[in-house]
């Protein structure tokens, strides 16, 4: 899938960044919890149930490389 790079400004297809959100997602699965964002203060949360929604909105995670 294409994401939006930080760096560049354009959407680009990164297999790294795919296949390292995927696997957290298997494990979100393995131990039933997702990763999901509180809007408010910026934080994030581990919700006690996997929950497909917030898988999607991992996936859709910018990608902002290291300088």
């Amino acid at each position: 899938m294409k994401r939006f790079n930080a760096d560049t400004g354009s959407e680009e297809k990164l297999p790294n960044v795919d296949s390292f959100i995927e696997e957290v997602i298997e494990l979100c699965k393995k131990y039933d919890l997702s990763i999901r964002h509180e809007d408010r203060y910026g934080a994030f949360e581990v919700y006690g149930k996997f929950d497909e929604d917030s898988a999607s909105w991992l996936r859709s995670a910018y990608y902002i490389p290291s300088k």
